[in-house]
């Protein structure tokens, strides 16, 4: 068992921040197009140029909506030119970003036979995709969330693009909200040279992009309906909202499984039963320990057994002296080498 480490939280907010970043450059930017108002397009550059300079996996996710408002805008495009700022900063951003030095020596540090070139990249990518999109599909919360959507959006009749959905609109949102996804995974394939998530991170990250994009989806097919059959929306909702019931039902265990292993549902029962606590308290004695420790010594930590919290992020120090965390730790308190040994009941 790790124990966590304070400064590895910095990891995931980098990538909230930057994707929280980007979501506020969109939202200005669509403010900017229906109120005309100069100040909502310079700060959505600025935003749009921040959310840049982070993982290239959340950078692309956020230049592909930006280029996605100028796609679905195209009409008023044509009018006022000024809307493709916002785009066009995060792609010199991102250009900037993806040609860092660092990241090509990372792309080479450990090739793969089959999974070394730009193409397999592409093709793990597309792989990559399916499987990830198959573990989202197993989820009954997940498919119940998209069916009450999909519900709430056609009873109110929820527009999300002004004017009428039309086909051209509905498949560019398909074709967009994929390559959205993919560009989200397309770094991490071709960094690590794999066809597989293998970090929790990258995981999420994807997750909440792909959870974004669908929900997307599934408003925008909700106006184009309600909009084709206007005056039959009720009829279509009672049907969805039917069949949602029916396979909560139906997956009445799966279900209750996927709502406990939610993270939402872990921080509560990490709480509960007192593992968070017993977590947080052994980081602090760590932390402390860290502190206290000698300059330039061998820091040898132990640590009493306690209960492992499931919602606290999981990276941190190591048993080994000469894992890359402790080394890291070691050189930020000032000391040669700092080993964790976990005591046994």
């Amino acid at each position: 068992m790790e124990e966590s480490f304070f400064y590895w939280y910095t990891g995931g907010l980098n990538y909230l921040t930057e994707l929280t970043l980007g979501l506020l450059a969109v939202s200005l930017s669509i403010l900017y197009i229906r109120k005309k108002k100069i100040g909502y397009l310079v700060v959505s550059a600025i935003l749009a140029f921040l959310a840049s300079g982070g993982s290239l996996n959340i950078v692309l996710a956020d230049l592909s909506w930006l280029i996605a408002v100028v796609i679905l805008k195209r009409e008023e495009f044509i009018k006022d030119k000024k809307i493709a700022i916002p785009a066009g900063v995060s792609f010199v951003g991102t250009l900037i970003n993806g040609l860092a030095p660092g990241n090509y020596r990372r792309a080479e540090k450990d090739l793969k036979e089959g999974h070394s070139t730009f193409f397999d990249a592409l093709r793990d990518t597309f792989k990559c995709i399916v499987s990830e999109d198959k573990i989202l599909f197993t989820s009954a919360v997940f498919i119940l969330m998209l069916l009450l959507a999909f519900v709430i959006f056609t009873i109110y009749k929820v527009k999300v693009l002004e004017g009428k959905v039309t086909v051209l609109n509905l498949v560019i949102v398909l074709v967009g909200t994929w390559f959205a996804r993919y560009f989200t995974m397309f770094p991490v394939c071709f960094g690590y040279h794999v066809d597989e998530v293998i970090n929790m991170r990258t995981a999420s990250s994807y997750e909440i992009v792909a959870k974004f994009m669908y929900f997307l989806v599934v408003a925008v097919l909700a106006q184009f309906l309600s909009e084709k059959f206007e005056g039959k929306t009720d009829r279509i909702a009672t049907g969805v909202l039917a069949a949602g019931v029916l396979l909560a039902l139906i997956l009445h265990s799966a279900l209750s499984e996927d709502i406990k292993s939610g993270m939402s549902y872990a921080s509560y029962d990490d709480y509960r039963t007192g593992a968070l606590q017993e977590n947080y308290a052994a980081r602090e004695y760590v932390l402390s320990a860290l502190t206290l420790a000698e300059k330039g010594s061998d820091a040898v930590i132990y640590v009493r057994p306690y209960r492992p919290a499931y919602s606290t992020y999981g990276m941190g120090l190591g048993v080994e002296a000469g894992e890359w965390v402790n080394r890291s730790a070691a050189g930020f308190y000032d000391l040669n080498t700092v080993t964790i040994v976990y005591l046994e009941e």
